[in-house]
């Protein structure tokens, strides 16, 4: 599974009523402050450094806890990020109610990426209690439901979501959704809207060139991951993918080219040298065909399979 960059919510520094000295509170104000422009810029391990050293001299301030949690998330921390939060909760802070519902968002999403798809549904519950009107909260729900492979309700979430504020992403993944329950023409309808609000999707063009291929409309699927390749700078798996779309159309020099392409990246995908196997064969290059029958046969035991670009995650707001 591949997720999309975090969504960003950071929250603005309150007053503080703990007892300790205004020195100590406005020196991690000052370091509170950096971590956040540091948190801006994408430079996430630098915020998580700012927002540590202002908790070691002041650590009453729940806002900073949140941030840092936020960092964490966008490192992949996700354990740490959840800490963070535990520990924004243990301040018993006094909190406008929309940074309620952005805590327990964020603790939800965060949830979710550990694995942990129970207390995600609880606390993105939680949240759209707090902000019953955000589509994107829904949607993070939607993404949970989707784990749990409880469809009726993920679709439910997607649909409201979707209703809402329609987003590629969400079109993305409901598609995946409508893909997973046998919806094909479904799913292709909204892979194609996906792909129109956002025309450089490249995974949004594969996942279609997949319905297309399987509906044997090869030439709208060549044409489809064509688009992707060029999107993503050839990216290893859409190669496979149109060598297994020129395979269908007899193109067997094409195929062993993007196969070779697949393998050059992925040197243990077994299926990449199976395929390319049958091309090699359909040459008449009988030693390269077994060759790669046997390197196929020799990694099938791995298992490894680098299609993982079927799913997207969580939205920014």
């Amino acid at each position: 599974m591949r997720l999309i960059a975090a969504p960003l919510v950071l929250i603005a520094l309150l007053a503080s009523s703990y007892a300790q000295s205004q020195a100590d509170f406005e020196k991690a104000k000052g370091l509170y402050q950096e971590g956040n422009a540091a948190n801006s810029r994408g430079d996430f391990a630098v915020a998580v450094k700012k927002y540590t050293e202002a908790i070691s001299v002041y650590p009453f301030i729940p806002e900073v806890y949140f941030n840092r949690a936020v960092a964490n998330r966008s490192l992949g921390n996700f354990a740490q990020a959840a800490k963070d939060l535990e520990a924004l909760l243990d301040l018993k802070p006094n909190l406008p109610l929309p940074l309620w519902a952005d805590f327990y968002h964020v603790w939800g999403l965060v949830l979710q990426e550990k694995g942990d798809y129970e207390l995600a549904l609880d606390r993105l519950d939680k949240a759209l209690q707090l902000s019953p009107d955000n589509a994107t909260i829904y949607y993070g729900r939607a993404n949970t439901y989707f784990f749990l492979k409880r469809h009726d309700e993920a679709m439910r979430d997607y649909n409201k979501s979707i209703e809402m504020k329609p987003q590629s992403t969400a079109f993305y993944n409901r598609a995946r959704l409508f893909n997973e329950l046998g919806q094909l023409e479904k799913a292709k309808e909204d892979y194609s809207k996906s792909i129109e609000l956002d025309p450089k999707y490249a995974e949004a063009y594969s996942n279609r060139g997949l319905i297309y291929q399987k509906g044997r409309q090869l030439d709208l699927a060549l044409k489809d991951f064509n688009t992707a390749l060029s999107l993503s700078n050839g990216d290893a798996v859409y190669h496979f993918n149109r060598g297994n779309v020129y395979l269908m159309k007899l193109q067997y020099a094409l195929a062993v080219a993007d196969y070779s392409k697949a393998i050059e990246v992925y040197p243990k995908w077994a299926l990449a040298y199976k395929r390319r196997s049958e091309a090699n064969k359909k040459l008449g290059r009988t030693k390269l065909s077994e060759a790669d029958a046997l390197k196929a046969k020799d990694l099938e035991k791995e298992n490894f399979n680098p299609v993982t670009k079927t799913f997207i995650g969580n939205q920014s707001n």
